[in-house]
């Protein structure tokens, strides 16, 4: 659906990117996957583990308990059917960050 870090971080700087996936129980698992932002950062030589503490706090302050870092793929690498899209596209955060996807 497309690569919107800069969305999500409502016009802030990112520090790093990657995958979340919150599953039926509400347990997140996360990782550092993303070749935008965080791959540079590696690449450079930015502490791997360091970056996923920094991550793994930023999650627990918003979810309210801690979740669990991963190297696995977390999202699918197939594109998504008509009906997710109709469905993700009700979400009005989703549509205005999505126009040309929702249109």
């Amino acid at each position: 659906m497309g690569v919107k870090h800069v969305n999500l971080a409502e016009g802030n700087p990112v520090k790093a990117a990657g995958q979340l996936f919150i599953d039926a129980e509400g347990k997140y698992f996360f990782n550092t996957e993303s070749g935008s932002f965080t791959l540079p950062l590696k690449e450079k030589g930015i502490d791997e583990s360091a970056l996923q503490e920094k991550i793994s706090l930023i999650f627990a302050k918003d979810f309210g308990y801690e979740g669990e870092s991963t190297t696995e793929i977390l999202l699918p690498p197939n594109k998504p059917s008509l009906d997710d899209l109709v469905i993700a596209c009700r979400n009005f955060f989703f549509r205005e960050n999505n126009l040309q996807v929702c249109s």
